[in-house]
């Protein structure tokens, strides 16, 4: 009987000091890991890290582990295209994740400025864009344009062009008329006249009125005029699909 008490005790004893050397003892942090990735893995250029849906665990040396939230991250904010490795720190430990960034998005230009003429446009020029005539034109540096159709309507775009790390921005959109061209006006022309009438010869394409407040017309003879009365006979070309009318030339005429 006292040799049985003798053997609990013994075994009691290396219990406890078993216990006493590695059961209350510290435990000491052996790693930590990645248990879930973050909601948000793929970023643009200019955007910062989301930690939302993060979970780091720590692992001890008494085999408990605990999720830690007071973990510091490194290489947080994305200025280049790529895989990104983000170092994951918490005391002596790390451990890292990776993330994708993909080119960022730009903001649109806000205003297209312009000048026009009958046959030309020119794009005050914005900062790193490019510019486009119509939906299925082509895009392209060049601010100035020629060679086009008077008294025509067309859709200028203009948008921030791509770069090594930026998308190109959205495209803002303006309507403009291209004006009609301006015609010269005629160099001269002969007028034949009776005591009450006024006939002004024949002009391809031109219009006539007499005195300043008449009306505009292909009407070239003027009768039932008044004797000795001193009249303005006036032509000008004729507007059409592609020109203004001329600026008017006027003679004198005294019958």
């Amino acid at each position: 009987m006292i040799d049985l008490i003798k053997n609990c005790y013994v075994i009691l004893l290396s219990l406890i000091i078993s216990f006493g050397v590695s059961g209350c003892g510290e435990a000491s942090l052996n790693n930590i890991y990645i248990a879930e990735m973050p909601n948000k893995t793929v970023y643009n250029v200019g955007e910062t890290l989301d930690t939302t849906g993060l979970k780091v665990i720590a692992n001890y040396s008494n085999k408990n582990t605990n999720i830690i939230d007071d973990f510091t991250l490194s290489n947080t904010y994305f200025d280049t295209i790529g895989t990104h490795i983000i170092e994951v720190g918490y005391y002596e430990k790390s451990t890292s994740f990776e993330i994708m960034v993909e080119k960022g998005i730009q903001l649109a230009p806000s205003i297209i400025d312009l000048t026009t003429t009958e046959s030309s446009v020119l794009i005050t020029p914005i900062l790193n864009a490019e510019y486009k005539f119509g939906e299925d034109g082509s895009y392209t540096e060049n601010n100035y344009f020629e060679g086009l159709t008077p008294n025509s309507n067309l859709k200028i775009y203009a948008r921030i062009k791509e770069s090594e790390n930026y998308k190109s921005s959205n495209a803002i959109c303006k309507a403009i008329v291209i004006p009609k061209g301006m015609q010269n006006s005629p160099s001269d022309f002969k007028v034949q006249t009776t005591n009450n009438s006024i006939t002004i010869e024949e002009i391809d394409g031109v219009e006539y009125k007499l005195n300043s407040d008449g009306v505009w017309s292909n009407e070239r003879e003027f009768k039932n005029l008044d004797d000795n009365a001193t009249y303005e006979v006036y032509v000008r070309l004729k507007a059409n699909d592609e020109y203004q009318a001329s600026n008017a030339v006027y003679k004198t005429i005294t019958l």
